[in-house]
């Protein structure tokens, strides 16, 4: 009965590009930057975004109202074991909280 009451049949579907997308189409200062260094990244052949942006720019679409109460598909992402472990063992702080020193 409880997961009747709480199953959402359709749950946002997201990749991560997709979530890129949507972090550099922003109009911020840190979108520019973003974009800056993506066009920087796939510039070189096998290049790939620090760890630590990956993480976060999931961690933060995940931790949405509509991901927290409707559930999610998240497609492709994480793809290697050290992805997996930054994602769900490290603790990203959410936005407007300050990291432990």
């Amino acid at each position: 009965r409880v997961a009747e009451r709480y199953r959402h049949a359709d749950p946002p579907h997201f990749t991560f590009e997709d979530i890129l997308e949507q972090a550099m189409s922003a109009g911020t200062s840190a979108a520019e930057k973003l974009r800056a260094k993506v066009t920087r990244i796939r510039a070189k052949p096998g290049g790939k975004l620090p760890l630590r942006i990956r993480t976060k720019l999931v961690h933060k679409r995940l931790s949405s109202n509509v991901c927290r109460y409707r559930g999610y598909v998240l497609e492709g992402y994480p793809s290697t074991f050290e992805e997996a472990d930054a994602l769900f063992t490290e603790l990203v702080p959410a936005e407007g909280e300050e990291e432990e020193p």
